[in-house]
Order: structure tokens, then C-alpha cells, then sequence
């Protein structure tokens, strides 16, 4: 997408993402894994695997990325997650089934909504850009989209379809940054 505006641009992509990893298992292999690579942007995306951690340690490995990203001269983007299911669907894998229960209970307190506020607001603090994927979820669920249906596994996966909202957000958010 963003050749499409700029087919000037050298654009090359590390993805330093592992799969399960929260923000504070992140913290433990930044310099590793991401600033050694000396990008220029890096785009932060965590929440889902944080949600058994308390928002303080969750928004407290945030702020430990993005300030040795700055640091390093990398401009870190957040990138919110996606929503996670609304309820319980009949066919998640049989052994996720009880987690399912667990990440619907967490939407339908608001949890996920506290964390994602709580990222946004520490982005807003320290000048980070925000792609926000998960106020277009939300919308969607406000226009009365089935979110649970838009994951693969009826949890926290998006489908493959769902991940355009990913895209679209991070271009848009990387064009007016570039």
C-alpha cells in the first residue's frame, strides 16, 4: 500500500513478533531482536496476551519499549489489537473452549477496554502515533457486526479478512508519518 503512494521508497520488513509473547516478555529481547536491527519505525502491537497481567505492568512495558525505541532513534507506532469474542461460539478448539469463556467475560467487563484506553493515553503522553485497529472493531461491533465470527479461532485470532483493518490503519497512520 505504501508503494502504491511512494514507489520511491525502500521499504523492508523484519517481523520480530512471537506468537504467545506479552510486552514485558517483549522488553527482555528489544535490543535483540529489534533495535540491533536499526529500523527506522517499529510498530508495537500488544494487549491481547496482557489482559492476565495487571494494566499497571502491562502499561509499564509499553513505556519501557517506546522510551528504548526513542531512545535508539526508532519512532515507535502503537498498533492496537483487535477485539476479542463476545461470547462463547459452539466451536472453538475443545481445549480452548474454557479460555473462551475467560476473554469473553474480559469484553463483556470492559477489560479490554481499559487496557487499550490506558496504551492510547501513555502513546498520547510520550508523542507515540496511534493505529487504532480497535476503534474500528469496536465500530463494527457498534454497527452490529458478529466480532466473534471475525476470528479464526472464535477468540482473539482475527480471520484473514479481518487483518485489511490492520493494514489499512497502519497506512494510514506510516503515510502520514513517512
Amino acid at each position: 500500500m505504501l508503494l502504491t503512494v511512494n514507489p520511491w521508497l525502500p521499504v523492508s520488513i523484519i517481523n520480530a513478533g512471537v506468537a504467545g509473547d506479552n510486552a514485558p516478555m517483549a522488553v527482555a529481547r528489544l535490543e535483540r531482536d529489534v533495535i540491533s536491527h536499526k529500523p527506522h519505525i517499529c510498530v508495537v502491537n500488544f494487549c491481547l496476551n496482557d489482559l492476565s497481567e495487571t494494566v499497571e505492568e502491562y502499561t509499564a512495558a509499553l513505556r519501557e519499549i517506546f522510551t528504548r525505541l526513542l531512545a535508539a532513534d526508532i519512532r515507535p507506532i502503537l498498533l492496537t489489537p483487535s477485539m476479542l469474542n463476545t461470547y462463547v461460539h459452539p466451536d472453538p478448539i475443545p481445549m480452548y473452549k474454557d479460555f473462551a469463556a475467560v476473554t469473553a467475560a474480559w469484553h463483556q467487563s470492559g477489560r479490554m477496554d481499559t487496557y487499550v484506553d490506558a496504551a492510547r493515553v501513555l502513546a498520547k503522553e510520550m508523542d507515540v502515533p496511534v493505529a487504532d485497529a480497535y476503534a474500528r472493531w469496536k465500530q463494527m461491533e457498534a454497527d452490529g457486526a458478529d466480532i466473534t465470527l471475525c476470528l479464526s479461532n472464535f477468540i482473539n485470532h482475527p480471520t484473514r479478512e479481518m487483518h485489511e483493518i490492520f493494514a489499512e490503519v497502519l497506512f494510514e497512520t506510516l503515510n502520514g508519518e513517512v
